[in-house]
């Protein structure tokens, strides 16, 4: 499973059959070796999910309206067409013909922006945005210059930093803040991987852009090695049931707020979870603004299967 974006201009090329099986007639052939979805923002929880998929059941082309309200949403007109800072999610079994999926097209560059959506009209509001890095490059997601996350969700912690969550292949989210990128979790960093999507939460519905300003050059993988800073504890729970894990981080800092960074939910319901509680809400990265030997800080876990579950600790000084 991955979380894809599109680095070519236009944004408009078509799915399939790079990305899925073309189908015929607007049906698609079974059996189904390859998933593809998109995130709605405007979603029903009562009456649908957040996740589109491409085809509905029986294999017919989903073209219901792009980010339609309640459970009809679906790719638009026939062919479906990638969008430029859009955020994929994308399955292929063992059996898809070929390893290799190709982007073809002119590589963006320059400004390149998308609305976001924080939607207060269904069950608990939904603020989270599926979008993509639209270069072929990196980005950095601390970057001095060259954002507009006006629209985003400021960090409750640092008070001026911004999350994004992708999943990594631990089987749960990492998360990034951008102030303080030394503190990410799952081997995530402040370099998102060109193709890579991600999740960010909206403040307000608006526009999320980026320039050159954010780009950089890498030879490094999407999942590097995290960088260590002080005052912090990282928690990994391990099981023995499958290969999946989770880490969270207990951070120490005066300049942060007594907050931290949301727990994301594993999309495998198999993974093992671990997670700070605080104030009736749960955490990937729980800070504080200093230690005391009095505190106590809770926390939760989920056991996705039967088997033998170990906590290891790291500790930064």
């Amino acid at each position: 499973m991955h979380f894809l974006s599109s680095p070519v201009s236009p944004g408009d090329i078509i799915i399939w059959p790079e990305f899925a099986l073309t189908p015929n007639a607007g049906v698609f052939s079974s059996p189904y070796t390859w998933d593809f979805y998109y995130w709605n923002p405007n979603c029903s929880y009562t009456n649908g999910l957040p996740w589109v998929s491409l085809r509905l059941e029986g294999g017919t082309y989903n073209n219901g309206s792009v980010e339609a309200t309640g459970d009809g949403a679906g790719f638009g007109d026939f062919p479906a067409k990638f969008e430029t800072g859009r955020g994929y999610l994308v399955a292929y079994s063992s059996s898809w013909s070929g390893t290799t999926h190709t982007f073809s097209g002119t590589l963006n560059t320059g400004e390149k922006s998308r609305t976001i959506t924080k939607n207060t009209l269904v069950q608990d509001g939904n603020a989270w945005n599926l979008v993509g890095n639209p270069y072929p490059s990196a980005i950095d997601w601390a970057a001095a210059s060259g954002w507009n996350r006006g629209n985003v969700a400021v960090n409750v912690s640092s008070g001026t930093g911004y999350d994004y969550w992708t999943i990594t292949s631990s089987g749960n989210y990492g998360v990034c803040n951008s102030a303080n990128p030394g503190a990410a979790t799952l081997g995530t960093s402040r370099y998102i991987a060109p193709m890579q999507a991600f999740f960010i939460k909206a403040a307000s519905t608006g526009t999320f852009s980026m320039n050159d300003n954010v780009r950089v050059h890498s030879s490094q993988t999407w999942l590097k090695s995290a960088e260590q800073q002080p005052g912090i504890l990282r928690i990994e729970l391990h099981t023995d049931a499958n290969a999946y894990y989770d880490e969270m981080i207990v951070q120490f800092d005066p300049s942060f707020n007594d907050g931290g960074s949301s727990k994301f939910g594993s999309l495998y319901p198999e993974a093992p979870e671990l997670y700070a509680i605080k104030d009736g809400s749960n955490f990937s990265i729980s800070s504080y603004t200093a230690f005391n030997p009095e505190m106590v800080v809770r926390l939760g876990a989920k056991c996705g299967v039967a088997g033998n579950y170990t906590i290891t600790i790291q500790v930064s000084i």
